[in-house]
Parts: structure tokens; C-alpha cells; sequence
């Protein structure tokens, strides 16, 4: 799993955004996060999840590839913020045992 940074567009602005790419079936590394999560990335996400919730669009929209996108940086910045925490991001529950 290799993790960059894209530039996306919300309101008219030119923003990073963290993405993901799949480079194997193997057991997912923890991820390197080298670019902080951009506040205007995700306040953008968190308005485009409450019109949608306002505009009933959410139920028939899957989540997981921005849940896959954004939860490497919200561990890092939990990890960061907290470091007794010690979260790791996995992508497999066989990764669990």
C-alpha cells in the first residue's frame, strides 16, 4: 500500500488530499505518512458528508475508499497527539491476531 498526496478541488479551491494505491496482497505496512492532513482537505470532507446527509444522497454513496483514504492520517495525528495511544492502521482483520 503506497500512500501520496493528490490535489483536489472543493469550492473552487486547489487542496491536498491524502490517497491510497494497492501494491499487493501482502500484510499492510504502517503507512508512511509523510504529508500532514490538510484542514481545508478535511473540512471540505466533513461539508460534503453533511450535504449529503441533508440531501439524502448518503445512503446510496459508499464510503470506504475516503475511509481508506483519510484513516492512515487521522491514526497519525491521534498517534501524534496522544502517542500512549500507540494505534496501528490495518487493512485486513487478519492483521488483528
Amino acid at each position: 500500500m503506497i500512500f501520496s498526496v493528490q490535489e483536489l478541488s472543493c469550492g473552487g479551491k486547489s487542496m491536498l488530499s491524502p490517497t491510497t494505491r494497492n501494491m499487493g496482497a501482502s500484510l499492510s505496512p504502517q503507512p508512511d505518512v509523510s504529508g500532514e492532513l490538510n484542514t481545508e482537505a478535511l473540512t471540505c470532507i466533513v461539508e460534503r458528508l453533511e450535504s449529503e446527509i441533508i440531501d439524502g444522497s448518503w445512503i446510496h454513496i459508499s464510503y470506504e475508499e475516503t475511509d481508506l483514504e483519510m484513516m492512515p492520517f487521522l491514526v497519525a495525528q491521534a498517534n501524534k497527539k496522544y502517542p500512549e495511544l500507540n494505534l496501528k492502521f490495518v487493512m485486513s482483520v487478519h492483521e488483528l491476531v
